[in-house]
Parts: C-alpha cells; sequence; structure tokens
C-alpha cells in the first residue's frame, strides 16, 4: 500500500467510525505510514514538529486510531512503551539488543513454518503471532 492509499483508507476508516476528520490526524498518518521501519510515537511526534505544531497528544491519539483501522500495528519489543510498524509489511521477528537497543527486523519463512507446526501439532489455530529474541548484537558483544 502507499502513503496515499493508506491515508484514504484512514479518511474512510475515521468518517465510517463518525471521528472528526482533521488535517491533523491526516498529517500524522501520512508520516506515519511513510516510516519503513518500526517507531515510537515520541520519534513520530519529532518528526512531525519540523513542519507542524501538532501535539504529543493528537499524535498519540491519532496512532490508536491507525491501530483500529488496521494500518498500524503496534509491536511490544520489551520497552516500558509501545513500538508501532506499518501493518502491511511482510511478517518479521525481531531481535532487540539487551544493552544498546538496537532491533534487528529478520524474515525468515522457516520460522514461520516452525511456528505453524508447532501449533498444528498441538491442535492449535493460530491468529497470529509475534516473536522477540533479546541478546547481545554484534556491536555489543564487540565492545562497541
Amino acid at each position: 500500500m502507499n502513503v496515499d492509499d493508506g491515508v484514504e483508507r484512514f479518511t474512510r476508516f475515521l468518517r465510517a467510525s463518525r471521528f472528526n476528520v482533521t488535517e491533523a490526524r491526516r498529517q500524522v498518518a501520512r508520516e506515519a505510514l511513510s516510516m519503513h521501519s518500526h517507531f515510537e510515537a515520541a520519534e513520530l511526534w519529532a518528526r512531525l514538529q519540523k513542519n507542524s505544531t501538532i501535539s504529543f497528544s493528537t499524535v498519540y491519539r491519532t496512532l490508536s486510531l491507525l491501530v483500529q483501522a488496521g494500518l498500524l500495528r503496534v509491536i511490544d519489543l520489551g520497552d516500558p512503551h509501545a513500538h508501532f510498524e506499518v501493518a502491511d509489511q511482510a511478517h518479521h521477528e525481531h531481535l532487540v539488543c539487551s544493552q544498546c537497543g538496537r532491533v534487528v527486523e529478520v524474515e525468515d519463512e522457516s520460522l514461520n513454518e516452525a511456528i505453524a507446526e508447532v501449533a498444528r501439532v498441538r491442535g492449535f489455530l493460530p491468529e497470529g503471532h509475534s516473536l522477540r529474541v533479546f541478546g547481545l548484537c554484534k556491536q555489543c558483544r564487540q565492545g562497541g
């Protein structure tokens, strides 16, 4: 999905859900949907401050609406705050460095197949999954 299509889908979602369609919400959506990796609300807000005066609370509330609309998903990387990513990205897992916080996204079909097989063997019908592996990245292991 390109960013313009995503903003249009968000606008339709807002109208259908009887939320106000504001230029601030559209700007937040445009910026969020243009992000190419996971991000935090504060990071998105900082990017928006370069060209607007949108409040942090507007950013946070709009992120919640984008999740409800199915355009973003929340990912838990072990921090006390949420991270977000565009929902139509290929499914991937996350390697999280417990020292520097670096996150490496990993696309590996064999992981998906292994998870599906474990679920099948146990008679479980998965609706989705999220895998986070915590450890030390190469740079931290090498001391810098």
